[in-house]
């Protein structure tokens, strides 16, 4: 698929090691509330985490699990790939507040020709995204992030340039605004 950037993907994929905004699992289960709680984790610590667009890619085991000769490549497929892009966006609505925008893809692996799922995650403006009910390993008012490859706790540093996001955009569209009317005035 065009809308998959396997440039930026393969390069993770192959070896097997996370970067800050590229998460690889070997499968992601939103079917019942412990794993639509750990993929709500999973995607808000990444849209929280400022840069690019940020992916979970499914159906690849990482460096540290893969047997020694293996590509770690095992590839993912659900049978209603809508179905399972709602299953997320319900995930995230559930636990997560203000919610953000997931979009789900299956795609052949260039290098293998092996399905894998693909979660974009879009750069966030309403960052910070905070857990607003508790499930499994997750509890109301935590704010996660990815430092590196590890999720974590955000700091109050790290609340506050999110914050700090959020307040910047709402400021220039109102001095916008504000220019829009001056300029209607002359």
């Amino acid at each position: 698929m065009g809308d998959i950037p396997w440039e930026v993907l393969m390069p993770v994929i192959e070896a097997g090691n996370e970067e800050q905004k590229v998460e690889l699992k070997e499968r992601v289960d939103c079917s019942s509330k412990a794993g639509r709680a750990s993929f709500a984790k999973d995607a808000a610590a990444i849209a929280n985490t400022g840069g690019q667009t940020g992916y979970i890619v499914i159906g690849v085991i990482d460096a540290r699990h893969r047997t020694p000769g293996t590509t770690g490549i095992c590839g993912f497929q659900v049978t209603d790939p809508d179905e399972f892009e709602r299953q997320m966006v319900d995930a995230i609505g559930h636990f997560i507040e203000p919610p953000f925008e997931v979009r789900y893809r299956q795609a052949c692996c260039p290098e293998t020709a092996i399905i894998l799922g693909v979660v974009t995650i879009p750069v966030s403006s309403r960052r910070p995204h905070v857990v607003k009910n508790d499930g499994e390993g997750v509890f109301r008012g935590q704010i996660f992030v990815r430092r590196g490859t590890q999720i974590a706790l955000a700091s109050r540093e790290e609340i506050v340039e999110m914050c700090g996001d959020h307040w910047r955009s709402f400021l220039e569209d109102f001095q916008r605004n504000l220019e829009a009317e001056y300029h209607q005035l002359d």
